[in-house]
């Protein structure tokens, strides 16, 4: 373990006037976990960093809550979790799903002439990541970090029908389902004959169940874990959209978007 650690440098940040003491010192903390060869106790902690017992174990709980420090087997101390890892590879698997998706949506825009949208499901929610605009002068914009009803969404329909069945099933199970239009799915048990749908075309579809005379088609993105990842999306109005070009406009991305998935790792 180490037995003196001391900070230069993030000592000389927290002399700022704009720091905040608790982030500080819980940044702090992280730091000399990082470097400890074994588990430390809290008590150890406020020993070798020069902090009041009380604050230690109040930032400890705070990092035990969401995860990133965690108590060792059979003993009171702690050590780092691997979530910092996590997030870590996280942000860069995030940057190769955007460079291997681009260009598809490029494709896929110029050939429906409508916008297209990459999205992943996180928190129990559709999110987008990143929009390419359609043609026409009057399109969709679909501003990235905007969020999605799972249950109304071409987009999260095709990701979790790929996805870990128990997962999905908890999922929907706990969601609620609100009427947004006279198409929109109202229950865990439709939404899983949906799904099940998906999974054979391989692609989902949008009928105006979230917002009306607006129709859209998504494709799941699989990467090398053999699942989906992500989702590209076409949305656009149902009178340039129709109904009766939905399946057409699936197929033909199901091609586009294999190229990204293989790209991933998906074999």
């Amino acid at each position: 373990m180490v037995s003196t650690y001391r900070y230069s440098v993030m000592s000389e940040i927290a002399e700022k006037n704009f720091q905040v003491p608790n982030l500080t010192r819980g940044l702090q903390i992280l730091e000399y976990l990082r470097h400890c060869d074994e588990p430390v106790s809290m008590s150890a902690l406020a020993r070798e960093l020069d902090y009041p017992l009380n604050s230690v174990m109040r930032i400890m709980k705070a990092l035990d809550h969401y995860g990133y420090v965690q108590r060792a087997v059979g003993s009171k101390s702690y050590e780092m979790s691997d979530k910092l890892m996590h997030l870590a590879r996280s942000q860069a698997s995030q940057k190769n799903l955007f460079e291997a998706s681009m260009g598809a949506m490029r494709q896929i825009r110029d050939h429906v002439g409508e916008t297209v949208v990459l999205s992943i499901v996180s928190e129990g929610e559709g999110l987008i990541l990143e929009q390419v605009q359609g043609l026409h002068a009057f399109r969709f914009v679909c501003e990235p970090g905007t969020r999605q009803m799972i249950h109304s969404s071409a987009s999260t329909k095709a990701i979790l029908a790929f996805r870990k069945e128990h997962e999905v099933d908890e999922l929907l199970q706990r969601i609620d389902y609100p009427k947004l239009t006279e198409q929109t799915i109202l229950s865990a048990e439709a939404m899983k004959r949906e799904l099940e749908q998906v999974r054979e075309q391989g692609y989902a579809l949008d009928r105006a169940e979230a917002l009306e005379g607006v129709n859209c088609v998504a494709v799941p993105i699989m990467d090398s874990s053999r699942e989906a990842r992500a989702a590209i999306t076409v949305t656009g109005p149902a009178n340039r959209l129709k109904l009766d070009q939905l399946d057409e406009v699936g197929e033909m991305m199901k091609v586009v978007c294999s190229q990204v998935s293989e790209n991933l790792g998906y074999l």
